[in-house]
């Protein structure tokens, strides 16, 4: 006989007159799940009923190894979730001999909760292979009898970390069910899409005093919008750009190539602190770092630098090309060569900012920008190795010097400006200092971020590496032919690099330790004759 009914059950005996091959079960007990049911049961009743299936209400978990004897398959579901009206039988998709559930694992670490329930019952969990299920909803048959009879006595988070390790032990075939038949609050921020855009919406973990609000909020929202429910299907991702200038140059070909080419149709929103090296990328939207308030919506976070606490990864910042380094961290890939080169826009306001400066009778294209920036000890060369440079190449060449000072310790060395040159530290915006090394001729830089702008250019480019490879700092850039490389147009001088003279450097927990110089920096940076030398030879080409 196909009659639908709703069985609650006693936990002594099940009074079941007309059962169905299949049920759907949930359990209830105490006054806040009562109340919450009022809400969320409407929801699960229909749901049992288009699925053909008895609607079984139970109170404790030792319910699910009692009807199997009576079902051959069941649907277990928490209280606190809805179901909307589309959502496909999870008897057709789970296949009959694995045991259906989600596995948030794939999100969140939950290597410590399963060492500690193995540990307390003294199991091996040595080939646990990372999987972590939700328990909230389950597709269950009759083979996994047993499985639920282990389980019986357990409950609340314990029962779920138990059930973890069962599964393990027992080597139980699962069926990893998509997360949009078990939507998890947490996963706003890993996913970046709407809850609503799943047939299942889970609120485990959600505030008391407001789950009943945003419950009923979603109901009566689903109700509005049914059946367009792909109103909600639009991925939001914010992407945070952060340390300092130069890594985020080197993150704008990154930007770039994920609007592109793996979210063309997200919403994307960059945050960053320097909103002037993104804005010509269109399709996202631009905040300024320190005035970004966040977004109310699911939003999947990436970060170009992340913090330990958000990093997938435990590769060191310091030691990779910062654009392969924000790539790896945003999309667990290196972007292919031709992608890498860095693209920034200029203004006319920004050539007339300089020549407001320096004089609008100045060609920009023959002078030589210098950068004697100052950080880390490894990038500080001393004033009057600097001074010797300027002074010589001041003889027959313009010089402009640029930095800018950010604190005693991060800027530039206090050289001073010859006659005859310009000094413009200090004195230009960032638009105006893309706008000068766009046209100068040359820029000669140590490690630091004017590396990264003359990079976006068709200008000669001179390095002074120390700590890091020059393979791991210097720009991509693109001949006339269509070759791309770090190469063209470039030159890094130096004697050797301070990271060679430190053979424990990998060992340390801060690799930022590559910063330390063994010695005296005049043993690994060139001789100022050297650069003199190279710069002079450069200027006087005549097919450049």
């Amino acid at each position: 006989m196909n009659l639908y009914i709703k069985i609650k059950l006693s936990y002594s005996r099940f009074n079941i007159i007309f059962m169905k091959k299949n049920c759907l079960l949930t359990i209830l007990y105490g006054d806040y799940y009562q109340k919450l049911s009022s809400l969320t049961y409407p929801t699960i009743e229909s749901y049992a009923k288009k699925i053909d299936c008895d609607f079984v209400i139970g109170t404790h978990m030792l319910d699910v190894y009692e009807l199997l004897n009576q079902y051959e398959r069941i649907i277990y579901v928490d209280t606190d979730l809805i179901i909307r009206d589309d959502c496909p039988n999870l008897f057709n998709i789970t296949p009959k001999d694995k045991l259906g559930m989600f596995n948030e694992g794939k999100y969140i670490d939950k290597k410590s909760k399963i060492q500690e329930v193995a540990k307390f019952y003294c199991e091996d969990i040595q080939k646990w292979d990372g999987k972590y299920y939700n328990s909230g909803i389950m597709v269950i048959s009759r083979i996994h009898k047993q499985l639920f009879r282990k389980i019986a006595n357990m409950s609340g988070d314990k029962m779920e970390e138990y059930f973890n390790l069962r599964i393990c032990i027992d080597k139980i075939e699962m069926f990893d069910l998509s997360y949009n038949f078990n939507r998890l609050p947490f996963l706003d921020k890993e996913i970046g899409i709407h809850r609503l855009n799943s047939y299942i919406v889970h609120y485990s973990g959600a505030p008391p005093e407001q789950i009943f609000s945003i419950v009923y909020n979603d109901i009566e929202e689903w109700k509005e919008v049914s059946p367009n429910y792909n109103k909600y299907s639009k991925r939001c991702i914010v992407v945070s750009v952060t340390a300092g200038m130069g890594d985020q140059l080197c993150s704008e070909p990154v930007v770039r190539y994920m609007r592109k080419e793996y979210f063309p149709d997200c919403d994307i929103k960059v945050v960053t602190h320097h909103p002037r090296l993104f804005e010509h990328i269109k399709g996202i939207e631009l905040f300024d770092y320190n005035k970004y308030k966040g977004t109310n919506t699911a939003t999947l976070v990436l970060y170009t630098t992340p913090e330990d606490k958000f990093n997938f990864h435990t590769l060191s910042h310091v030691m990779f090309h910062p654009t392969d380094f924000a790539a790896i961290s945003t999309i667990k890939k290196t972007l292919p060569n031709l992608d890498k080169p860095i693209k920034l826009v200029v203004y006319d306001d920004d050539i007339k900012e300089v020549q407001n400066i320096i004089g609008k009778d100045v060609n920009l294209k023959d002078l030589i920008v210098i950068h004697p920036g100052k950080w880390w000890d490894s990038k500080t060369f001393p004033v009057s190795w600097w001074q010797e440079i300027i002074d010589e190449l001041s003889k027959n060449n313009k010089i402009v010097i640029i930095g800018k000072r950010l604190s005693d310790k991060q800027g530039y060395q206090d050289v001073v400006c010859p006659e005859g040159c310009y000094d413009l530290r200090d004195l230009t915006t960032l638009g105006g200092m893309i706008g000068l090394i766009s046209e100068a001729k040359l820029t000669l830089t140590n490690d630091s971020s004017p590396v990264h702008i003359a990079g976006a250019f068709d200008n000669w480019l001179v390095v002074i590496p120390t700590a890091k490879h020059p393979d791991h700092i210097l720009p991509f850039r693109t001949d006339k032919n269509g070759v791309t490389s770090q190469y063209y147009k470039t030159i890094a001088l130096y004697k050797k690099l301070t990271l060679d003279d430190l053979d424990t450097f990998w060992l340390s927990e801060n690799p930022d330790n590559i910063d330390i110089v063994k010695g005296d920096i005049l043993d690994y940076i060139p001789e100022p004759e050297d650069v003199v030398n190279t710069i002079n030879k450069i200027m006087n080409r005549e097919d450049i």
